[in-house]
């Protein structure tokens, strides 16, 4: 439903493109011309004066101001913001400092508007170490019940946006690659976030790319997000002061995403050096914190301090992360765990009503080991099926429940999983006692039984792939035991639209595999 509503909305937005002009900016433009290729406007004059349906070229070169887009398109005629054809004009901001006023300063930003599409910028070099600048490369927000709709932002590089503040431990200091926030009752609705590239960000307390609020019907697609000191991509709920029905972010896709080198140990918000690391390795390749109903598919997370963390960081009883889904997802070689749920402490938010599926989580814990799957507070009711889990060297944890959150550990249903430990010992599960898995499947209030559930070598065309290999090295060899061993139908079917990591069919030859690859 979620996709489907999102394809006929952005269809609709791309009919009749043709009814409006096209409008030319350079970096030597005047806001007195006419705007036309040989006599072309501002960046600023363009995005106070284009009008629906125009398409405004913005040709190669170096700008140096921030640009705050005050027009809206319609929905049959939205106004186009992009790159001359073979072209890149770069924002830097070098030698500039935001404005030291807490407030968003984004080199682009999109206040309470609708119906438009920024293609194909370069934004760079924007940096403060005042805490309370607020440095960010691409801002939408919707504020004091204004409509903020139907806004796509493709293909676009964001690098070097940095929140310099070096006091340790200070979680006031902030700054964002791509920020979508929903500070009202009215949401922000039917956002594309696709084909960008985000990266060498310096973070502070927040996100590389953020959906925070009341935003619903969003799809983060295809972008590449690396070598940050916070977390990569973020979908927030609970922050604000509306409504916790509204203040969640909701009903998006977060799909192909490829997400890398995410390691808040350089970052001083948690006590480390932006040169020499040591502090707190706490971020999260892709982290839900506090959404709803949101698919998760088809990313590559490897080498964050984690992979996925689905949870709430807001007070137990009001924070909540559910109706999330993560399948068909490869998190591999992660510093920690490859995925965590629940609440980080007794009195967090909790996980509830999530269906993890069809995902390979190979060969994490790079530092220090430990399981591939760690369960924090308040996780119950939550399905876990059709996984492959691979651990790291000689180690054997596939799951741990962390001692004091074991009472919470209630409802979860574990089945039909693929666990492996390369060492050729058994597999381990932590959860009162350390547990093979008979035992681990014999605790049905743990694990619901696990059944179907096995052990062996789930044999990918790579025997054993290491950090360096592509990704195709995690595609099933023939004769793998996770081939047509996953629940069968028809009490198991794929999703709306849904494809395996790869993206082909998802279910073929009448029962899916194990793992994020369909053989």
């Amino acid at each position: 439903m979620v996709r489907s509503a999102l394809i006929l909305s952005f269809a609709l937005c791309t009919a009749s493109l043709a009814m409006g002009a096209d409008r030319y900016v350079s970096p030597t433009g005047s806001a007195s011309n006419p705007g036309t290729l040989a006599a072309p406007w501002t960046m600023a004059k363009a995005a106070s004066s284009a009008v629906a349906g125009d398409i405004v070229y913005v040709r190669g070169g170096t700008y140096t101001s921030t640009v705050s887009i005050t027009v809206s398109g319609t929905a049959t005629q939205p106004i186009i913001f992009r790159n001359y054809p073979e072209e890149t004009p770069v924002f830097d901001l070098t030698g500039q400092t935001p404005p030291s006023n807490d407030s968003d300063a984004a080199i682009i930003s999109i206040l309470n508007r609708s119906h438009l599409i920024v293609q194909g910028f370069t934004l760079q070099n924007w940096r403060t170490s005042n805490e309370k600048g607020l440095p960010e490369g691409i801002l939408i927000a919707g504020r004091n019940g204004s409509t903020c709709t139907n806004i796509r932002l493709l293909n676009n590089t964001i690098r070097n946006i940095e929140q310099n503040n070096t006091v340790k431990g200070n979680f006031n200091a902030n700054a964002h690659g791509i920020k979508v926030a929903g500070r009202s009752t009215t949401p922000v609705t039917d956002i594309i976030v696709e084909g960008n590239h985000l990266s060498n960000l310096r973070l502070g307390a927040s996100e590389a790319l953020v959906i925070n609020g009341n935003v619903t019907n969003f799809r983060v697609n295809n972008n590449v997000v690396h070598d940050c000191n916070n977390i990569g991509i973020d979908l927030i709920g609970f922050e604000g002061t509306l409504p916790s029905t509204l203040d969640r972010a909701r009903d998006g896709v977060v799909s192909g995403n490829v997400v890398y080198n995410i390691d808040s140990s350089y970052n001083p918000a948690y006590k480390g050096d932006f040169t020499t690391g040591g502090g707190d390795r706490a971020a999260g390749g892709i982290y839900v914190d506090g959404g709803t109903r949101i698919i998760i598919e088809r990313n590559l997370v490897f080498g964050c301090n984690f992979g996925v963390e689905v949870a709430s960081e807001e007070d137990f009883g009001t924070g909540i992360a559910d109706f999330i889904t993560l399948r068909n997802n490869l998190l591999r070689h992660n510093q920690g765990a490859g995925l965590i749920m629940g609440g980080y402490n007794s009195g967090r938010g909790s996980t509830t009503n999530c269906t993890f599926i069809n995902n390979t989580i190979y060969g994490n814990g790079t530092i220090g080991g430990g399981p591939q799957i760690q369960v924090q507070h308040h996780v119950s009711s939550n399905v876990f099926k059709n996984n492959i889990v691979v651990a790291r060297g000689s180690t054997t944890s596939m799951v741990s429940v962390t001692g004091s959150a074991v009472s919470g550990f209630t409802g979860n249903t574990f089945s039909y999983n693929l666990y492996y430990a390369p060492s050729g010992s058994a597999p381990t599960f932590e959860a009162s006692g350390s547990k093979n898995l008979s035992a681990w499947q014999a605790a049905t209030s743990l694990s619901g039984g696990d059944v179907g559930s096995s052990a062996g070598d789930p044999k990918f065309i790579v025997s054993h792939p290491s950090a360096a290999e592509p990704k195709t090295a995690w595609q099933l060899a023939s004769g793998s035991p996770a081939i047509n061993t996953g629940a069968p139908s028809p009490g198991y079917q794929p999703g709306d639209a849904e494809d395996d990591f790869f993206g082909d069919s998802r279910l073929r030859d009448g029962r899916v595999d194990r793992g994020a690859d369909e053989f």
